[in-house]
């Protein structure tokens, strides 16, 4: 008959692979960088040459970033509005393929972010703002 504990070595080891798997797989959960916190995580459809847009809550003082990414030959470009309809910040760099727009809020409300077509392309654009 086999003695169980002749295979103790190797049972203490597995033991030690769960125990680490299990913390390691935990502490990758939560993404790259627990310090972002997502507002919003859209895929716009852009008409060639038109304009899409959506609604973010920020809040005074605490800084946003707005990543676009869409087709690698579209030009999205980018407009923020505050809540009384003014406009707070812009993104029009030639880059094609992505745009990106870092603003810090004075007012606390209901943000619009309108993601536009500069080279009348079209097509989906992926929007990820973050706090």
């Amino acid at each position: 008959m086999m003695d169980i504990h002749k295979n103790k070595p190797i049972w203490i080891y597995l033991s030690i692979v769960l125990v680490l798997g299990t913390i390691l797989l935990t502490s990758c959960e939560n993404g790259d960088d627990d310090s972002d916190n997502v507002l919003q995580d859209v895929v716009l459809q852009l008409a060639p040459g038109a304009c899409a847009s959506t609604t973010f809550s920020g809040q005074a003082g605490v800084s946003v970033n707005i990543r676009a990414t869409g087709p690698s030959n579209e030009d999205p470009n980018l407009f923020v509005t505050d809540p009384t309809g003014a406009q707070v910040a812009t993104a029009q760099t030639t880059t094609l393929g992505v745009e990106t727009l870092g603003l810090t809020p004075s007012v606390t409300g209901a943000f619009t972010l309108s993601v536009c077509d500069a080279n009348n392309v079209g097509g989906p654009v992926r929007v990820i703002i973050t706090q």
